[in-house]
């Protein structure tokens, strides 16, 4: 968790999304949160948020699918077993909804388990709105002002306590 914590941090991400199906996420989503981040637990299996779709894995890749194809792209260096992952797992319907080919079938044709595109898959969860960037306290002071909530920077700096 540390380790993601310092990333987050690192890569200046707006969200972290962890894998919470079956609960094994739960101490990663807690310990994130001892170190002051507030992860966002996702259900692969639970329920998606379009009714398209039969669960959330299946919604995430789709909606992957769709990001590629408006133009979004994966680095050159893109592993050849992530883009096989993504290329070669198929769907079927359950009734009117789209459901993605399990991931132990997948698994099973791969020779591996595709937790890469998963990975990739669960960064399209939910959408995220990006958070101002502020370089000193006094620009972040400021901006916090001019949203008239209190933010983080006035409760932590006690010279701006009196403000």
């Amino acid at each position: 968790a540390g380790l993601v914590a310092r990333k987050w941090e690192d890569w200046q991400a707006d969200a972290c999304f962890i894998d919470d199906t079956g609960g094994f996420g739960a101490s990663w989503i807690d310990n994130l949160r001892r170190l002051g981040r507030e992860p966002i637990g996702v259900h692969f299996a639970g329920r998606a948020t379009d009714p398209r779709y039969d669960n959330k894995r299946t919604e995430m890749y789709f909606q992957a699918v769709d990001w590629i194809r408006k133009g979004g792209a994966l680095p050159p260096d893109t592993s050849q077993e992530l883009i096989a992952a993504l290329t070669r797992t198929t769907y079927s319907f359950r009734g009117d909804r789209l459901l993605l080919e399990p991931k132990d079938q997948v698994k099973a044709r791969l020779g591996y388990s595709p937790d890469d595109a998963d990975a990739f898959a669960l960064t399209f969860a939910q959408p995220v709105a990006a958070r101002d960037r502020y370089y000193d306290r006094t620009m972040e002071a400021v901006g916090m002002r001019r949203r008239r909530r209190v933010g983080p920077c006035l409760k932590e700096t006690g010279v701006l306590k009196r403000w």
